[in-house]
């Protein structure tokens, strides 16, 4: 037991060391999509955090400048609303201010700054999933989301205040990779494509059923499914249109 231990070479080396943790963006979770104005809970990016050698506290997320943000085409603060980060296990729902950053700038795009003030526990071990949802305003709002526009979202270690439970330190530096992004979503409107088959000039005799006179195909955009009710159809003849039934 201790009490054997007379001086410094009888004893023990006990080195405290303060866990590490990881984060990453599941693309797998969160593929690049095509999403269309109006659309709510659009889920920019699936966020997972790991804490591996203690219990962590994050008490803010993206308070230390541009280390937490939305980038993309066109990207406006003014054109998305309710940023929220959601915990995929529990339904938790945590806010996300947002803005136009100051700092950030690039040729083709523009910047949203994120940050989160409220406080998530993670456990020693067990990963948590959170999904980056926002909702993008319409053609009826004064700010509506431009068509072609782009999202992508970028979190850095950087961005984190965070604690360890047993050791009482900062984990900052200790998160790996330093940073991590999204595959981007783009704004596309709903469409509808109308195709017409070119026909060949028949002969036919009175009489003949099941003539076509006309034909035509119909795709729809990548953004959306479109229901179509009705389609009115105008033909000329030269003859009485008496001669044609069950058309």
């Amino acid at each position: 037991g201790f009490l054997l231990l007379n001086n410094v070479s009888d004893g023990i080396v006990v080195t405290l060391a303060a866990g590490s943790v990881t984060i990453d963006m599941n693309k797998t979770a969160t593929p690049s999509k095509d999403v269309r104005p109006d659309d709510n809970d659009v889920v920019i990016a699936t966020i997972e955090m790991l804490s591996s050698g203690e219990n962590a506290t994050i008490t803010a997320i993206g308070t230390g400048g541009d280390t937490f943000y939305l980038s993309g085409t066109g990207a406006d603060k003014d054109e998305i609303e309710n940023v929220e980060l959601r915990d995929v296990d529990t339904g938790s729902v945590y806010d996300i201010t947002h803005a136009s950053s100051t700092t950030l700038t690039a040729p083709s795009s523009t910047y949203i700054v994120l940050t989160l003030s409220d406080t998530i526990t993670l456990v020693k071990g067990v990963k948590k999933t959170f999904q980056l949802r926002v909702d993008l305003l319409g053609p009826s709002d004064t700010d509506g989301i431009d068509a072609a526009d782009t999202l992508q979202a970028t979190l850095k270690g950087t961005a984190f205040t965070i604690t360890g439970d047993d050791s009482d330190t900062n984990l900052q530096s200790s998160i790996t990779p330093t940073t991590v992004s999204s595959n981007s979503v783009t704004v596309k409107t709903s469409s509808l494509t109308w195709q017409t088959t070119a026909l060949t000039n028949k002969t036919i005799v009175p009489g003949a059923k099941d003539i076509v006179i006309y034909s035509a195909g119909l795709e729809t955009g990548a953004s959306s499914a479109v229901t179509l009710t009705s389609v009115k159809i105008s033909a000329t003849s030269t003859t009485s249109a008496t001669a044609f039934d069950d058309a």
